[in-house]
Parts: structure tokens; sequence; C-alpha cells
């Protein structure tokens, strides 16, 4: 049967495609239940299209439930038939993919995803006409499907959903890690030994004994004196497991690792960015990163290679200054019986019939007093099946996850109740040797303070959505509320921890002396969930505060000082070990950095000299070593300094410490 040949009835105007994003979403074929675009997303849209488009890197910033989704498609789509190159739409995992591809499906964006039973690049990616849609996994790995170096594919433009989940995912995709009861790890331990137990031999033995959680450096220099027989054992082992996957990225980049030894694990990792090996990503067109409005987007310069403007000039809608209610919720303030136990025991003892309860605490050994109470463990196997059972109304059974910040979404009912129990910690060895270091950086508690924000937005997804959330665990309180480290949170989390200590204030003043802990706590609680008017007003008057402002000093500190770490790494990487050193001396002479900072760097400084001149990197260890004694003991000895005695009286020193509190409240907490 012949067809109608419309496009000869056309005039050349009408038949070009539109590259504007806000005419591209008119066009669309949407179900007839998809509206126009919100404000925020016309906002934005428009201000990338005008002018940040011709910019290559940008960064996006959304409230959650603002439709964060549907502008990444629409730029993808915009860019799709601009620039004629493959766009690439990029999850942090396979379940929200599939949620994307449904999405785009609804919006009558066009996408293409891989075949179940097959690696092979769909052709509608590679003759762009239409947006692929994966997760990061598929992505970034040692075998990935979109190539390595100067055999990776090209990609017009690229868009990472929920950048901050990615940059974990990454990181780990790059890992080396080698479990206990693999061969290979005995075979690396035993010719660490010596070195090891010079490190600390307690511990060491405790870590042998499986009696620790503490971790051990494999230190730098008998790691490059050995590297021969490590590249032996790690090759003869390189296609079992998940080795398969990081082998290639780092077998050829061992002198740049380092390693650490738990009792369950060795890790290794890369300490240079290896993004430049993923071509896909690192020479695409265009990149643009989603991130919430909460997030801090300043490890976006070393996590991804993204330029210093693109963090400091975000895109976003400046208009709103918050979305959603969080009505944090801190029993400890209320009344001292309101212990973590007492707490998590009355909540999730309790039957819960209209809505999903549920608990975030940092391990599965955290796991344990929530078996007891019936609570389900959410693994990764079953875990993203039990989120669709709460959102699908199932809701008589509590879970917990372990470690679980981001990824999952659990709107409305399915959860109206979060309990985030312990300061989270990270799962890497690198990292959780770097937190033993450095506690008091700025890098540190920036990280903390953005893995907490992101449990904190697991329970509302959207502006209209509300969820109570109780801290219970004294560490993390002390986190959230000390005058010390409250300052690394957003301005719109700062206002709903004030609420909270406001909350605790009300509860008290407005309960009798004969009131039980637990009543007053459970009242507070039903008053929120039954949604009442003044309670509502209260929080959006609050809320309604809060005002857009620019970047603190602080903030734009912090966005340089990870360039100039990028910068030095780049240049040891490239064979400039000179410069590479003179960037992080300069770093030391900032204002600002502790001793136990600027031992940090110094050991920077010597693990970059290792190879360039042993005795500047001895010297410069036994410097570090001086100022930070939680880091590498060096290889000749620990130096030794003639005691400096101080005027100083026990009282006076006991003074500067307690004035180091904002005030009484925070050292308790401390305590």
């Amino acid at each position: 049967m012949p067809t109608i040949d419309f496009s000869k009835r056309l005039n050349s105007s009408t038949q070009q495609r539109p590259i504007e994003p806000q005419i591209i979403y008119d066009s669309l074929d949407r179900e007839s239940d998809i509206g126009r675009l919100r404000t925020s997303q016309a906002e934005v849209l428009g201000r990338w299209f005008h002018d940040f488009r011709d910019r290559r890197d940008n960064i996006i910033k959304m409230h959650t439930g603002e439709g964060k989704t549907l502008v990444g498609l629409l730029l993808l789509q915009s860019r799709l038939v601009e620039l004629k190159l493959p766009a690439l739409y990029i999850c942090p995992n396979k379940y929200l993919a599939n949620q994307v591809v449904a999405d785009a499906s609804r919006f009558g964006i066009q996408t293409c995803i891989f075949d179940d039973d097959s690696n092979k690049l769909p052709d509608e990616f590679l003759d762009s006409s239409k947006i692929l849609v994966t997760h990061v996994q598929k992505v970034f790995n040692g075998r990935s499907v979109f190539k390595l170096d100067k055999q990776s594919i090209e990609v017009g433009t690229v868009v990472l959903d929920d950048s901050h989940s990615c940059i974990d995912a990454i990181k780990n995709a790059s890992t080396i890690k080698i479990k206990k009861s693999e061969s290979s790890y005995k075979a690396l331990i035993h010719i660490f030994k010596e070195e090891l137990e010079q490190q600390g031999a307690g511990t060491y033995l405790d870590i042998c004994s499986n009696d620790t959680d503490a971790i051990l450096p494999i230190p730098y220099w008998a790691w490059r004196e050995k590297s021969e027989a490590v590249l032996e054992i790690l090759h003869k082992y390189s296609n079992d497991g998940d080795l398969r996957f990081t082998w290639p990225l780092l077998r050829d980049r061992l002198d740049f690792c380092t390693a650490y030894l738990s009792s369950n694990a060795i890790e290794i990792n890369c300490s240079m960015s290896i993004m430049d090996r993923f071509g896909s990503f690192s020479n695409a067109t265009s990149r643009v990163l989603m991130s919430a409005t909460t997030q801090d987007d300043a490890f976006f310069i070393k996590g991804l290679g993204f330029e210093v403007d693109s963090v400091l000039n975000p895109i976003e809608d400046k208009s709103r200054s918050w979305s959603g209610e969080k009505a944090i919720i801190i029993p400890q303030l209320i009344s001292d019986e309101l212990d973590q136990s007492t707490v998590v025991s009355k909540i999730f003892s309790t039957e819960h019939v209209n809505f999903g309860v549920v608990a975030l605490v940092p391990s599965f050994r955290k796991t344990e007093q929530y078996k007891t109470l019936g609570v389900l463990v959410a693994d990764s196997k079953g875990m993203f099946q039990l989120v669709d059972d709460l959102k699908k109304g199932n809701y008589k059974q509590s879970l917990v996850f372990a470690n679980r910040y981001d990824g999952i979404d659990l709107p409305d009912n399915a959860c109206r109740v979060l309990v985030l129990d312990g300061k989270p910690f990270t799962d890497s060895l690198a990292d959780r040797y770097e937190e033993s270091c450095v506690r008091s950086s700025d890098v540190i508690n920036v990280r903390i303070a953005q893995k907490i924000e992101q449990g904190l937005g697991r329970g509302v997804r959207g502006e209209k959505d509300f969820c109570i959330i109780v801290i219970t665990n004294p560490d993390l309180v002390a986190f959230m509320k000390g005058g010390r480290t409250s300052k690394y949170f957003s301005n719109q989390t700062l206002q709903q921890i004030e609420i909270g200590k406001q909350i605790a204030e009300f509860a008290k003043e407005d309960s009798s002396k004969d009131d039980q802990a637990t009543s007053i706590l459970f009242n507070t609680f039903n008053q929120i969930l039954t949604r009442d008017d003044d309670w509502k007003s209260f929080y959006s008057s609050r809320m309604n505060e809060l005002e857009n402002t620019d970047k603190t000093d602080a903030e734009v500190s912090l966005v340089h000082r990870l360039d100039f770490e990028r910068s030095a790494e780049t240049a040891v990487s490239n064979g400039d070990i000179e410069t590479g050193v003179k960037i992080l001396k300069g770093l030391l002479n900032k204002a600002g950095l502790d001793n136990d900072e600027k031992g940090w760097y110094l050991q920077k400084i010597a693990f970059f000299l290792y190879g360039f001149s042993r005795t500047e990197s001895v010297q410069a260890q036994q410097e570090a070593y001086t100022l930070n004694n939680s880091l590498l003991k060096p290889p000749q000895g620990i130096p030794h300094r003639k005691l400096q005695y101080g005027n100083s009286t026990r009282y006076e020193l006991i003074r500067k410490f307690i004035a180091k509190f904002a005030n009484p409240m925070d050292l308790k907490l401390f305590c």
C-alpha cells in the first residue's frame, strides 16, 4: 500500500527538528495525564539552553520530586538533535534505570536499553536516533562495553543522574577488593607481614585473628619495593570474581596504588583518578550532572573531573529554597529516658497498618537489634522487591537498610517514619583510614554530612511528601547538632534540625510532669502524621525564612582545595613529580589546616617522591609522622623531638578544651 508523503507538503523551516527543550516537550506524544512543564523545570531548561549549553560541564540542582528525570531526558534529546552524536543517560543502578525508561515512555521520549542477554550497544544509540538509558556499573568497569582509553565509544552528551551515588559506584568499580576467603589474601599478607607488624604488631595480630574492626595500611615504600611479587599474585587470579573487572583498570598503575588490610579483606585503589580511562565519559562533548539542592558538589572535581566553574556556578531555580516536609525528631532532647534502645524498641514493636516504617543503619552488624524486633533486613538481592512492596501498600513488615543512604526512593505512605540510627561510615578501607587520620578535616566532615543528608531524603520524594525522621544514635545526634560539625550541612537541613530542637522544647513545655516520655514522643508523632494544620503552618513558616545564599567562603575554599589536589595528582600521573609536589606544598601554606591535615598532605608528598628521591620521601614521611602520629611510621624509625614544656596549667588546658564547644549541650553530646 502506498503511503502519503507528508514531507513534500511541508516548507523547509517546518521540517527542521526543534532543539529548544520546551518546544521539544510541547511536540511530544505524552500520556494524557502528563501536564505542562513545572515552573522550576522550565526555568532550569531555559537557563541551560540559552546560557550554558555550550559549557562542556554543567551541574543541574533541583529539589527532590521536581522532575530531574524529565529535565535530563529533554536536554539529552536537545543535544541529540543538535550534535547528531550518541546520547547517554546513566543511573546509579539497574532498578532506577528501568524506572527512567518507564518515565520516558510516558513522556513520549524515545529511549533504548541493552538486551538482557547481550552486551552489544544498541544500534539506535550508535546511530544517534534514541537515548540509551543504562546504569553506572555498565559504563564504568575494566571490561566496559563502551571500551577504554583511545578505543572508547564516542558519546556526544552524557547525563549522570543522582551523581553523588554514581561517584561511590565508580569508586567501587575501580577498587580491587580481595576477600579473606580468597587465596590471594593470604599470599599478599605473607609478603608484607614484616612491614605490617612494624606499623602495629598488636593490630596485625588482631586482624589475623578476626578480633577487630581496625585496618592497617600497607606502607607505600614496601608496596613499591615488592611490586613485582604483587603483580605476579594479582595476575594469577586476574580472571577470578570481581577482579576480572578491576584488573584491566589498575594493572599498569600499581605504582600509583595504595593498599589496606582488614580482617575481612585487602583493598587496593589508585591514588590518582582513573576517569580518563573511561573516554566515553571523560571525552564527551557535553557532560551534565543531576544533583539534589542539599548536596555539596565539590567532590565532582576529583571524583568526576569536573571544572571549578561548573561547581561554583550550577544551574538551579533559586525561587524556591525548600521542598517537602522533613520533621526531624531528636528524642534525646525531649528526655534522657528516650535512649536509642527504648525508642527503637517502641517504634518497631508497634503495629503500623497505614504506612511504612523504615530504619537506616550504617552496617549489617547494627541490624541485629532490629532482627530481634521482627524487622526485615533488606539485602542487596531482594532490596528493590521489598521497596516495591512498600510502594504497593504492604506496610505490615518494617524494613531496615544497612549503609543504604542513597539509591532507594520511599515516597508517600511507603515511609512516613524513618529512623536514622548511627553516623554513616564508608565501606571503603581507604576512606576509613583517611577518617581515622584526619577526623577534623573539612573534606571528611562534608562527606559524612552529605551521606546523612542523602539518608534524610529517602522518605521525602516530592513537594507535598512528608516524613518523620527520628535521630536516635548519640554519635549521629552529636554530629548533626554539634557546633563544630553542624556547619557542614546545607541551610535547608540546618533549618530542619533547628525545627527539631524547637519540637523537643515545645513537647517538654506543653506536657505535665506525670506524662511518660514515650507518650510525649508518640503524641508528637501522631500530631504530625494526622496532619495537624497548626503544625503544617509552623513548619512552612519556619522553612520560608530560608533564603537562597551564595556559597560560603568555606565552601569555595573546599572547591579550590580539591582542585589543587586534582592538579597535583594529574601532574604526578603525567610524570611531572616536581610540579605535583610543589602544588601540594602550596596547600600546606594555606590558612586553616591543622597539624593532622598538614601531616596528611606531607604523607602524600612522601608518596609522590618515593620513586623520584627516596631521601626526600623519607624526610617528608618523618615530618608527616611528627605532625600526625596516626600516619605511617617512617621506614627509618620514628623521629624524636625534645619535649617543650609550656607554662599552661592543667586548669588552663581544661578551660581551652571546654571553650571549643558552643554550648553545654554540645559538650554533653561529645562526652
